[in-house]
């Protein structure tokens, strides 16, 4: 993850090869854990990593913009000169602003939780284990994606901007169906904590969506007091 004064000398590289009237950068790095489960039992687990530098070169009132995934010496001049090259030949753009000058920015302390940055991804199992135990003493069938991002952006610019921000996220998803298939139900939850995931009720409220749902009857056309 990209840490403030690391994304700062990364952008300020960036624009030093820059010979546009304008240069903008956008940097993003980004890491994931996540387990998927079906037919109440884990499936697949995973982890990524990614890294996404975006440069957008202006001239005039004509812009484009190079992304790569690599931050070398070499893949960074490539891209400052791939987005001039594109920005020479895009057509103008009668709408286009000048980019911002330097900006205060709020911190969101809230946004990112260290342990859930560092560890977030431990106790996945352990709360899929909760859906799944819920689906089977019911007589469900339990399927869903449980995952933990933690995700750090920057953004500069020559005009004197710069910006970064940092989050973590945790998600749960899960569909609960009847053996018979004839009534389903979903719920979910979100937390920048791992441990603000509520694995027990999400597996709640879809296994009694999924109870509520079935057995469907037809119903015919009417008025109904509801």
């Amino acid at each position: 993850m990209l840490g403030e004064d690391e994304a700062k000398h990364l952008t300020a590289t960036i624009l030093a090869l820059s010979k546009a009237d304008e240069a903008h950068v956008t940097v993003s790095s980004r890491s994931s854990t996540n387990l998927r489960f079906a037919r109440n039992s884990p499936t697949t687990s995973g982890e990524h990593e990614a890294l996404t530098i975006t440069v957008r070169s202006v001239f005039g009132r004509r812009s484009a913009a190079a992304t790569v995934n690599h931050r070398d010496p070499a893949t960074l001049a490539a891209a400052v000169r791939r987005a001039e090259e594109l920005a020479q030949h895009a057509p103008e753009d009668p709408e286009l602003m000048p980019g911002l000058g330097a900006q205060a920015y709020a911190t969101i302390a809230a946004a990112w939780d260290d342990e859930t940055a560092s560890r977030g991804g431990d106790g996945l199992a352990a709360g899929v284990a909760i859906c799944l135990e819920e689906a089977r003493a019911q007589g469900l069938v339990a399927a869903g994606f449980a995952e933990v991002t933690a995700t750090t952006t920057a953004i500069a610019s020559s005009t004197g901007l710069f910006g970064h921000a940092r989050e973590t996220q945790a998600t749960l998803t899960e569909t609960a169906r009847t053996a018979d298939a004839s009534g389903s139900g979903w719920a979910s939850s979100v937390s920048p904590r791992a441990g603000g995931v509520d694995f027990a009720g999400v597996s709640a409220v879809a296994s009694a969506k999924a109870r509520a749902s079935a057995q469907p009857r037809p119903l015919a056309p009417g008025s109904y007091v509801t």
